[in-house]
């Protein structure tokens, strides 16, 4: 039987998806704290099956609170480079990240080692600048021109999954798919980042943590397949500890690991400001 169109999916059935669901919430991967308890109140701007499953999920990972609350944080971010054919780690590169979400801006420093060269990159809401080995880097130079990109990309990162309730995006309800899951595609508005890239978040029924999440990068019709693992809880903050991309045979290609994350510590004055 095809499934209900989203845009008829009555409220009654949205509301009873968040009945069945939030009980599986009590016992998330990583601690989640979601107690099944938070009113549900749909966004007008979302479908309703899809705002209903993004709810859920969020209540899992501890609910909105907690992320509003972040001011600073500190991790490490470890890129990890596999040879798809082993297999195996091929290589990787840690990160070390500042970052900063006070006056309404998200500002970020990353320090990593290339090589024997180390390169410091920051944004502090309004300048970007980047050095290496002390030495600033000139526009023009990749290190640099990626300063305000890659500062935004720590920040989403160890946000999500409470970045599901921007208000730039709105999630779509598109179904089941051929495996049974329920499909929930994010779109962006015009204007709200660099990209128009496209998401699907797929869940099982009774599970709050998506399964899989694709997506596909600024009108591109290749489809990027991730997933997540390793759900952490630190001092009542959830995030992904590790975020896999799997090639198109399903083998791990590439995996982004978050470790020795600090909730709101106490940074340098100046930290991201330039040198």
């Amino acid at each position: 039987m095809p499934h209900p169109s989203p845009r008829r999916t009555p409220l009654l059935f949205a509301s009873l998806l968040v009945l069945l669901l939030l009980p599986a919430c009590q016992g998330a991967p990583g601690g989640g704290t979601g107690t099944g308890t938070a009113a549900f109140t749909p966004d007008p701007r979302h479908d309703r099956m899809a705002d209903s499953l993004v709810h859920v999920l969020i209540e899992a990972a501890g609910g909105m609170q907690r992320y509003w609350e972040m001011e600073t944080a500190r991790f490490i971010l470890t890129t990890e480079w596999w040879d798809v054919d082993e297999p195996r780690i091929r290589r990787t590169r840690p990160r070390y990240i500042n970052i900063d979400r006070t006056g309404g801006q998200e500002r970020g420093r990353l320090e990593r080692w290339e090589g024997d060269n180390l390169i410091l990159q920051g944004f502090d809401g309004d300048t970007a600048w980047a050095t290496m080995n002390g030495e600033f880097l000139e526009p023009g130079h990749m290190d640099r021109d990626q300063v305000e990109y890659v500062a935004s990309d720590v920040n989403y990162w160890i946000a999500l999954p409470y970045k599901l309730r921007d208000p730039g995006l709105t999630l779509h309800y598109d179904g089941r798919d051929g495996e049974g899951r329920h499909d929930v595609r994010v779109t962006f508005e015009p204007g709200i980042g660099e990209y128009q890239d496209v998401w699907h978040y797929y869940f099982r029924d009774g599970e709050p943590w998506p399964v899989e999440i694709t997506y596909q990068e600024d009108g591109s019709t290749n489809v990027n397949r991730t997933r997540w693992e390793d759900i952490q809880t630190v001092d009542g903050y959830t995030f992904v500890g590790r975020r896999v991309s799997l090639n198109a045979q399903g083998r791990v290609r590439l995996v982004v690991a978050t470790s020795d994350f600090a909730f709101n510590p106490v940074l340098e004055q100046g930290v991201f400001t330039e040198p």
